[in-house]
């Protein structure tokens, strides 16, 4: 006969014989569990217990353990129970040294409560750039949601949102916001008012909107632009014959922010207009299309405007 002591534990074989006492595994210690878990499946973290080789899950309706409702084992102290409704349950963790003998249960409760699950973000996608004044939020709509909860912080200030519209009906949302790094998060909302939790957050970055393309140089042979930059950008100008940029259009790519193109003949009404891209890869918007009077001249035989005694361009006619 073996004579076991509290924590301890032994193996039978085949032939009923049992083996030395065994030193069980201590109950592993849930305290720094959350509460509440508001994701469906419920990720438990826990502490590595010493020369365990299993850890096992259970959440139960009752104390008892009489209606399990869900079970996990692990290698690693993370689980993932799956399958459970929003309620509050009951948890019990178990560890097992490395010949299968169990230790005693850790136990502690929590509430689940993941439902109206958050929409799914569409765009912007994750670290998302854009040039302009503001930029088009857009999201799935999941089945249980009559409405939306939209917020958006700067640094994660979540208590003191920028934005916090508990109510939108659409699954899009357009407004003004100033130069800068948000996140944002949507919370789905039920008909009658049960609302879920918020779903993970998202970055996107606010840059400021191209300036005006202003005023160039012009000679009687070329068009002298130039414009304010950042470090690193790339560019592109063009120049056209309608502010759709369909006809007559030139485009001219530069390493710099002036750009000096050919002057157009005939004269007359043009729209020019820039974009830059930036030293990451991003490709911005175009600028506001300028419009630009260029008078028509009588050209001579090496291309350049004639001039009357006095020094006047010669308009063609």
């Amino acid at each position: 006969m073996v004579s076991l002591q509290a924590g301890q534990g032994a193996l039978v074989n085949a032939q009923s014989r049992v083996g030395s006492p065994i030193t069980l595994p201590q109950a592993p210690d849930l305290r720094a569990l959350p509460d509440l878990h508001d994701r469906p499946v419920v990720t438990l973290n826990l502490p590595p217990v010493a020369d365990a080789s299993l850890y096992r899950a259970q959440a139960a309706l009752d104390a008892e353990f009489t209606q399990v409702m869900a079970e996990a084992t692990s290698p690693t102290p993370t689980l993932r129970l799956t399958g459970l409704p929003d309620g509050p349950y009951h948890l019990r963790v178990r560890v097992a040294q490395a010949q299968g003998l169990e230790g005693p249960d850790g136990k502690r409760t929590f509430v689940l409560k993941a439902r109206p699950e958050p929409p799914n973000l569409v765009n912007p996608g994750p670290d998302a750039k854009h040039r302009g004044l503001g930029i088009p939020l857009h999201w799935t709509e999941p089945p249980e949601a009559s409405r939306y909860r939209l917020q958006i912080s700067q640094n994660g200030q979540w208590q003191r949102p920028v934005v916090d519209l508990p109510a939108i009906t659409s699954s899009t949302w357009h407004q003004s916001l100033p130069p800068g790094t948000y996140q944002w998060r949507l919370a789905s909302v039920r008909a009658n008012g049960d609302a879920g939790p918020f779903g993970d957050a998202r970055s996107f970055t606010l840059l400021p909107p191209p300036a005006d393309l202003p005023p160039p140089q012009v000679t009687e042979q070329h068009l002298q632009f130039s414009w304010p930059a950042e470090p690193g950008q790339t560019f592109e100008l063009q120049m056209a014959r309608d502010d759709a940029f369909t006809l007559a259009v030139t485009t001219v790519k530069s390493t710099q922010p002036q750009v000096q193109v050919d002057r157009p003949q005939p004269g007359g009404r043009w729209w020019v207009r820039t974009r830059a891209t930036d030293a990451d890869g991003y490709v911005g918007p175009y600028s506001t299309p300028q419009v630009l009077h260029l008078p028509s001249c009588a050209i001579d035989r090496q291309g350049d405007c004639l001039r009357s005694g006095d020094g006047q361009m010669l308009r063609s006619r």
